[in-house]
């Protein structure tokens, strides 16, 4: 009998890998707040001095450097690129000279320099307390009666803080003092907006008198980049609730801004006190409307 045809042999069949044990890992718990809304401790306003200088000297540099930049461009518009070496450095020490030069002819320049030299010593950090305020006292005098001129530029602004970081009450009160009329502009600006911080902070007896120049301008301060910082920190950390009242009476609309009253007796300061409703207490229908739309209106816009 012949033989049938062989039968192939079923290709070896492999079991799908095996999967890995599943091992559940641990959840991390989730990271609390850093700091408390209403309370700052000593050693936190240390770190936020120090996170303040650190983006301050960042800013700094990026400046610097487009000024740089923008010199050398300057000078280069008409010359083509020099391939002598030595070419290339004598181009490059004549954008120097004319950097220096027109660094020199800003306003307050030679009080810039000064300041700076006397700065170098106040802010080390390893010295003795009697040291720095020696140094701090000269700084105070250089720039006494020029605060308000120089405390837009980035340098000097962090020369003024350092006199309001260090220095003592009256210094720190002199420059409040110098800075009257200039807070809406100085909490708007990238630089100074440090320093309106630590003035509300550090000079309670002029924390008031700051928060009145915000008035009628704080919705535009809390929608704006530099300024709604300041305003937030200055409501959350350092105001009282009067002085948080205050801040809160531009939200109610114009009317109540206009008719309020935030240096009077005591029974009107109470009533400031209570916010919204110490502003409703007996007004008439209309009114009441008015002050609520207001807020309705302000809430949404923010």
């Amino acid at each position: 009998m012949a033989a049938g045809p062989k039968k192939r042999s079923a290709p070896s069949q492999t079991g799908p890998a095996p999967k890995k044990a599943h091992v559940e890992t641990k959840s991390q718990p989730a990271k609390k707040r850093a700091r408390p809304v209403v309370h700052v401790q000593e050693s936190e306003q240390e770190d936020s001095d120090e996170e303040e200088e650190k983006l301050m000297d960042e800013e700094a540099e990026l400046n610097d450097d487009d000024d740089e930049v923008v010199d050398g461009n300057e000078m280069d518009v008409d010359e083509k690129p020099a391939k002598d070496p030595n070419a290339a450095k004598e181009s490059h020490k004549a954008q120097k000279v004319l950097l220096q030069e027109r660094r020199a002819a800003k306003p307050n320049s030679v009080i810039l320099e000064e300041a700076k030299k006397t700065w170098s010593f106040a802010r080390q950090k390893n010295i003795s307390k009697e040291e720095r305020q020696k140094h701090v006292a000269d700084l105070m005098r250089v720039i006494r009666g020029k605060v308000q001129d120089i405390v837009f530029k980035h340098d000097a602004s962090r020369i003024v803080q350092t006199v309001v970081k260090w220095g003592n009450q009256k210094q720190r009160d002199e420059v409040a003092v110098e800075l009257k009329g200039k807070y809406k502009e100085l909490s708007q600006n990238k630089y100074s907006k440090f320093l309106v911080t630590k003035l509300i902070r550090l000079c309670p007896s002029h924390r008031l008198s700051i928060l009145l120049e915000f008035r009628t301008h704080v919705m535009r301060l809390l929608l704006h980049r530099e300024a709604s910082r300041a305003i937030a920190d200055t409501y959350e950390l350092y105001a009282n609730a009067y002085e948080r009242a205050v801040l809160l009476q531009d939200l109610y609309g114009k009317e109540t801004t206009l008719f309020s009253v935030t240096a009077g007796s005591d029974v009107d300061k109470e009533r400031t006190r209570k916010g919204l409703k110490g502003i409703l207490e007996g007004v008439d229908a209309e009114r009441r409307k008015r002050v609520l739309g207001a807020l309705k209106e302000n809430l949404v816009t923010m």
